[in-house]
């Protein structure tokens, strides 16, 4: 009885590892490239990895409030700024060091969030179409057919209308 016992809690152990396992979350180029009715209008978009704890207060935070309240206080916002004498296509690439920091505080979710629509009405997740959704999961993730050396690239469009991703995760 008490190998069985023994036996089972193992097996537990290896399944729960295992299940952890597969939740493993990824380092990603995002390409973000702004629509062309934006390129002349000063645009920022920021990055934000979050982990568990924090993602519902992200996710239902007000795009208005944050926009206001913007400083260079925040370390772990990954931002891109576009307009007139900017490039119209910026990358966070899965290299850079931000990832790690991410990693550090437990980050499984990323936000990426833009002052356009200027003037669109506050709401969650992303109905608010200045804020966008992305999980940080391996498995949601396909190589994109512009694969750099087997990364994941995900595309990313600014647009007058919100945010959109145009390469959609896998489902869950």
């Amino acid at each position: 009885m008490r190998c069985m016992t023994i036996r089972s809690l193992l097996l537990a152990l290896v399944l729960a590892v295992g299940a952890v396992g597969c939740g493993k979350t990824g380092r990603y180029n995002i390409r973000v490239t702004i629509a062309p009715e934006l390129r002349d209008v000063s645009e920022e978009v920021h990055i934000v990895g979050v982990n568990d704890t924090d993602l519902a207060r992200w996710n239902d935070r007000s795009m208005t409030q944050y926009w206001l309240n913007v400083g260079p206080e925040q370390d772990d916002v990954y931002r891109m700024v576009f307009g007139r004498g900017f490039a119209s296509t910026n990358i966070l690439s899965a290299e850079d060091e931000i990832w790690s920091r991410w990693k550090s505080l437990g980050a499984r979710h990323l936000f990426i969030l833009s002052l356009y629509p200027m003037g669109a009405k506050d709401d969650t997740g992303s109905a608010d179409p200045r804020r966008l959704y992305l999980p940080m999961e391996k498995k949601r993730w396909k190589i994109s057919p512009f694969k750099v050396r087997d990364e994941i690239v995900i595309e990313v469009r600014p647009a007058p209308e919100g945010l959109k991703c145009l390469t959609p995760p896998n489902p869950e």
